[in-house]
């Protein structure tokens, strides 16, 4: 054994006790590089880099059970979704995690969506909001079967079920209209029930999150939470 193998060999065992990888020269057995062992780790394996994740105040339940699946998630609390994703935007934060789908405008190319929860929304000509109380004094148009409808208004409520989805558009635009949030779109405008607090109604919220650019660790621990 001449020097040189002995030189190899102690190196070899210098990176095993120090967690590194060490890459030699097939050619002339020279080391051309080293990298740590947890760069080669992929997925749940490998260590999380730290991000920050924004959220409305109605999505706090949600945002909350993500953070606590991993130590390198922290949250940052926002007073509505349009703040939130402009800080997404500026690159202030890593993803957010809002109540409703975000309008074209409010996101760039790159963002990623992912729908955690479906339900439904009341949408009209006119943005508004309307006191929870008050759900059961207007009109509501839908084009849902009733069984559905009643899942998300009490049985007092003026229900208008049509036979067309095109003949309910047509009629419940220019009142309130209940659709899913996977027919939400613009032009649709938001009516958005609230309590007595001014607090949004969380089951006429849809928790959906927003990303330009998360690792698949991240990705993986969000999608756990899917219903």
């Amino acid at each position: 054994m001449n020097k040189k193998t002995i030189v190899i060999g102690i190196l070899l065992l210098a990176g095993v006790l120090v967690g590194t990888v060490l890459q030699f020269n097939s050619l002339d057995g020279r080391i051309v590089n080293y990298k740590e062992k947890s760069e080669e780790l992929s997925g749940d394996e490998k260590q999380l880099k730290a991000i920050t994740v924004g959220y409305c105040p109605t999505m706090g339940r949600y945002a909350k059970k993500i953070s606590a699946e991993n130590e390198a998630i922290k949250l940052e609390i926002f007073s509505s979704a349009s703040v939130a994703l402009n800080a997404l935007e500026l690159g202030l934060i890593d993803a957010v995690i809002i109540g409703r789908a975000a309008y074209p405008y409010e996101i760039g190319p790159r963002t990623k969506e992912t729908r955690l929860r479906s339900g439904y929304t009341l949408v009209g000509n006119e943005r508004a909001l309307i006191d929870r109380e008050e759900l059961n004094n207007i009109e509501i148009h839908t084009y849902l079967t009733r069984e559905k409808v009643q899942e998300q208004l009490s049985k007092d409520a003026n229900i208008v079920t049509h036979e067309s989805k095109d003949e309910a558009i047509e009629t419940g635009l220019n009142k309130a209209l209940l659709i899913p949030w996977e027919d939400y779109k613009p032009p649709y405008e938001l009516i958005i029930p609230v309590n007595s607090d001014g607090s949004k109604v969380e089951e006429f919220r849809a928790p959906v999150v927003y990303h330009n650019k998360l690792e698949e660790g991240h990705i993986n621990i969000i999608e756990k939470f899917k219903e």
